[in-house]
């Protein structure tokens, strides 16, 4: 069997076996190999496990476009406390595409985007969303080429979410 059709079947069990677990609150599936095509398959499950606190996926091969799939299910996991997408292929177009769901998780405590693709123009847009993070307690973006004017508006807004 070739490995994208065993993929393919594995993630099929593993979405069923998820829409399965709707109460599930914390989910980790970092260091794997899992695509965009990878994230589609888990969307489904995601948005029915509303109660999620936990989303680990760091150390996979997400790219913008994955991020935009999974967008959806993140704006209805209100109660997201960590999501770790560290280690990926997110660049400033994910983030662009990151910030709406970003805006539903006003509980956000810990969000890790380190050794990503992000510039200082998503830096810059994630900045907004964390003026409304005011639980942010842990903020990863380490390995990025974030320059002085990216640091001072970090400052900024992380000074204005604990005043």
């Amino acid at each position: 069997m070739a490995n994208k059709e065993y993929n393919e079947l594995v993630s099929g069990y593993l979405v069923t076996a998820l829409k399965e677990m709707k109460g599930i609150a914390y989910l980790h599936l970092s260091n794997n190999k899992i695509s965009d095509v990878g994230v589609g398959y888990l969307v489904p499950a995601l948005k029915e496990m509303t109660g999620m606190t936990h989303l680990l996926l760091h150390t996979n091969n997400i790219t913008d476009i994955g991020i935009g799939y999974l967008v959806p299910a993140l704006k209805e996991m209100k109660g997201m406390t960590r999501l770790y997408l560290s280690h990926n292929k997110i660049s400033d177009i994910g983030i662009e595409k990151l910030v709406p769901g970003l805006n539903e998780m006003k509980g956000m405590s810990s969000l890790s985007l380190s050794s990503n693709k992000i510039s200082a123009i998503g830096i810059e847009k994630l900045v907004h969303a964390l003026k409304e993070m005011k639980g942010m307690a842990d903020l990863r973006l380490g390995n990025h080429n974030i320059t002085d004017i990216c640091i001072e508006k970090l400052v900024t807004a992380l000074t204005e979410m604990h005043g």
